[in-house]
């Protein structure tokens, strides 16, 4: 019952991290993303549909995936993140509306991927999924061994290039340094401690 509660309390922790780091840095600076996030945004932009009812699909769809595929414990952890990072955001948004970090893009984007990358890699370390697109290589990674975070970086510049239809190029260009920063801090954190 410890270990669930601790598991539980790290895979919160990160998920509001990462809310943190989208409401401070990303949204403010317009950046695009890659992620369940960068799905919705181009199914906003480019049919209408409410981003957040994109993601609540793309998060169902993905969730049961992981479900089948890595078990119940994974199911049981990643559907706190399903939950938990709606909320967080939310709850980030309120704060960030109050005050600004900075509003500069560079910075945002340094500190944006930095703190994106560490947080997916704390709840992946937990055996959990922040219930996104980090689900897809997290199973590619059980069958074939994949890097997830190579697999996760390919998926990203995917997502990129369909956001890149209705985005201005220089922030692409931002955009693409974002996702190499954070898989490369989520890369570090997986094998932080290992031999």
């Amino acid at each position: 019952m410890k270990q669930i509660i601790k598991t539980a309390l790290i895979v919160i922790l990160g998920n509001f991290t990462y809310a943190l780091a989208v409401a401070f840095f990303i949204e403010p600076s317009g950046l695009i993303t890659g992620g369940g996030t960068g799905i919705a945004l181009f199914f906003h932009h480019m049919f209408g549909f409410k981003t957040s009812h994109v993601m609540f699909l793309i998060y169902t769809v993905l969730f049961i995936l992981g479900w089948r595929v890595m078990g119940r414990r994974f199911a049981a952890n990643t559907l706190i993140s399903t939950f938990c990072l709606p909320l967080a955001l939310r709850i980030s948004e309120s704060i960030a509306s109050q005050f600004s970090l900075t509003d500069d893009i560079v910075l945002c984007t340094i500190f944006g991927g930095i703190i994106i990358g560490a947080s997916i890699g704390i709840v992946i370390r937990t055996g959990a999924s922040t219930g996104g697109m980090d689900i897809p290589p997290i199973v590619l990674n059980k069958f074939f061994g994949t890097p997830i975070s190579g697999a996760m970086w390919a998926f990203d510049i995917c997502i990129l290039i369909l956001q890149a239809l209705f985005t201005e190029k220089t922030k692409v260009m931002y955009g693409i340094i974002l996702v190499i920063i954070y898989t490369m801090t989520l890369d570090r954190m997986l094998i932080l401690g290992k031999a």
